[in-house]
């Protein structure tokens, strides 16, 4: 939840003016409008929210909690407050003629980085029921997504948003793996210690694309509680909107997205490769690359690997032909030289020191990290969470 002070400066970054500033401060300040209730088709709940410090109320277990769910564990999603008041008021035209002036609580409103606004969830088939009855309320578009006309209008006048979320959206998969990994993105089970972080991130590092089955055998000294924690807490990478945890030996694990994305370039095949591509390739130390959006300096040329270090201080390891793939396929957009002769010592002091932020999610560990089937210190074996 955000601070009063970086409150202000999100409103100011979104241009918002004071009448939409008092509205979401009314939002923002407010109880809930009503106490949700069940019917024989839903199951309700309250889920604790540590994002917010509240309890949020949930209407239906299938579609409304998968949102609360998304929420909670979006970076991009700042706030979020269930049954929002002040209420919304809607104006449309009805089948027969006569124009309709109705109050209307939305499920959620939701302040992201870059927009906020009213958030309503409906299932698929009460959706298409609600568009034969109210034609100009519930509009389905030809790319199958859904919008509220009059919910829109009234956002709008606000620089806001009203979205009408079905059923037909919710990513299985994904919320089926914030469900298994629960416990670990509460913090209800305990910290991953430093040494097993370090020879897991290790293991992973030296197997690019290592599946779960194989890393959780191979961390039986630290737990798989550990392997887990390090993937709920992004320190490990998988993407959870794709493979689910349950089926670990169809799960890839990955150093960070960066690595996940360049093996994925590799698997899909080089591209026709062109003479700037191929020089690009045999780059040296000190050339600054653009890669996914991004700048990054090639800090060391190994045997095996390329090492990149992001303008943001991230730090990764390519094996060469991960590292081609990626030229070849066109996913590293440009070449800068640098204009003057780089200095490799100074490269060679920032690796280190890249190399060193061993408490940096997903980052390399150190060199000399201890084997992961060798005891570290505060690796003690841990039992398997339960089946979810």
């Amino acid at each position: 939840m955000l601070t009063e002070q970086q409150y202000v400066r999100w409103c100011r970054s979104l241009g918002f003016t004071q009448q939409t500033q008092e509205l979401l401060d009314q939002i923002r300040a407010a109880p809930p409008a009503r106490r949700v209730g069940g019917g024989r088709t839903n199951v309700t709940g309250r889920y604790p929210s540590r994002k917010m410090g509240v309890t949020i109320q949930f209407e239906s277990h299938s579609n409304e909690l998968a949102a609360v769910l998304e929420y909670e564990h979006d970076p991009e999603c700042l706030e979020f407050y269930d049954q929002p008041q002040p209420r919304l008021l809607l104006e449309y035209q009805a089948q027969n003629g006569r124009r309709v002036r109705v109050l209307h609580t939305a499920d959620f409103f939701v302040l992201r980085r870059h927009a906020a606004g009213w958030v309503e969830c409906k299932t698929e088939p009460d959706l298409l029921s609600l568009a034969a009855r109210s034609p100009a309320r519930f509009q389905h578009a030809s790319d199958g997504s859904w919008h509220c006309p009059p919910g829109e209008q009234y956002a709008s006048q606000f620089g806001l948003r009203y979205e009408l979320r079905s059923s037909r959206d919710i990513n299985a998969v994904y919320r089926r793996n914030l469900e298994f990994l629960e416990d670990y993105l509460r913090g209800r089970t305990p910290t991953v210690s430093d040494g097993a972080r370090q020879a897991l991130v290790e293991v992973v590092h030296t197997h690019p694309s290592i599946t779960l089955a194989a890393l959780l055998r191979l961390a039986e000294p630290c737990g798989a509680d550990d392997v887990y924690g390090l993937i709920a807490t992004a320190q490990l990478y998988v993407d959870l909107r794709t493979v689910a945890l349950v089926e670990p030996a169809g799960v890839q694990v990955f150093c960070n997205a960066a690595v996940a994305r360049a093996q994925d370039a590799l698997m899909r095949g080089p591209a026709p490769a062109t003479t700037e591509r191929q020089a690009f390739v045999a780059a040296a130390v000190g050339q600054v690359i653009v890669w996914d959006g991004k700048r990054w300096e090639i800090v060391n040329v190994g045997a095996s690997k390329t090492e990149l270090l992001g303008s943001d201080g991230a730090f990764v390891e390519l094996p060469h032909a991960t590292f081609e793939a990626l030229a070849q396929t066109g996913s590293i957009t440009s070449v800068v030289q640098t204009p003057a002769p780089h200095d490799t010592s100074a490269a060679g002091d920032t690796l280190d020191t890249a190399r060193g932020h061993s408490d940096r999610p997903c980052g390399v560990c150190a060199r000399g990290s201890p084997p992961v089937r060798a005891k570290s210190a505060g690796c003690a074996a841990a039992p398997r969470p339960a089946a979810r």
